[in-house]
This record gives C-alpha cells, sequence and structure tokens, in this order.
C-alpha cells in the first residue's frame, strides 16, 4: 500500500469538529458526503469503497454527540477484507499512537544530565 502523504492537522480537525446544531443537519452532512464519494468514486474509476464517517451534532445538555454512517459501495463479498483491512490498520495506527505516548512518558520519567528540578518562588520543588 503507498503512503497517502496524509498529515494530522489539528486546527483543521478542530474546525470540522465543531458540532451541527441538530442531528438532522449532521446527517444530511453525512448524505451529501456519502453522495460526493460515489462521484468520486466513478469519476476516479475505484470499484470498492467503504466509508465509516462521523460528525458531531448538538444534543440536549450542550453535550455533542456523534452522528455516524457506514457504506460499501461495491461488492458485498469484498467488504470482509475491507473490513479485515480496516481493523489491521486501525490497530497499527493505535500502536504506533499508544508507542509515542509511552516514549514521551519515558522521557519525562528519566531526569537526565541536564535537567533542572523546577522551583517555586522561595526556591524548594513544587
Amino acid at each position: 500500500m503507498s503512503e497517502t502523504g496524509w498529515k494530522p492537522n489539528p486546527e483543521l480537525y478542530e474546525r470540522l469538529s465543531k458540532p451541527y446544531e441538530t442531528q438532522e443537519a449532521a446527517g444530511a452532512a453525512l448524505t451529501r458526503f456519502s453522495e460526493g464519494m460515489a462521484k468520486l468514486r466513478e469519476e476516479c474509476g475505484i470499484a470498492e469503497v467503504l466509508i465509516v464517517a462521523g460528525a458531531y451534532s448538538k444534543e440536549e445538555g450542550g453535550r455533542a454527540g456523534l452522528c455516524q454512517t457506514f457504506q460499501c459501495f461495491g461488492s458485498h463479498g469484498v467488504l470482509p477484507t475491507l473490513l479485515d483491512t480496516a481493523r489491521r490498520q486501525t490497530a497499527s495506527t493505535l500502536a504506533e499512537h499508544h508507542e509515542r505516548m509511552a516514549a514521551e512518558y519515558r522521557a519525562i520519567a528519566e531526569v537526565g544530565e541536564g535537567y533542572e528540578q523546577p522551583t517555586t518562588e522561595k526556591g524548594t520543588a513544587p
């Protein structure tokens, strides 16, 4: 599989994570997304496409709920293969994320040479 060139974009994610006013509006956005993917699938000549997408909507109490869609364009006979690929890729992505976090925690835990203990105004460690 080739690299997609995708890189995390926290600013874009924050903007796209803002909830729609209603579940209906979030559902309509997911429908437009799926319709756009169907057109793009045809333009690019891609037979098998699996969409798992979510959009946030405002719910009672001010919380954000996640409206979701799951669609398979193409042969449903290929669906198990696509799902297996998605499962393996998800596991790999989560493992990499946890490894990065663990490395950061290990670096924090290893107080090495050149590390200065933070001090309070009185000059003692907090």
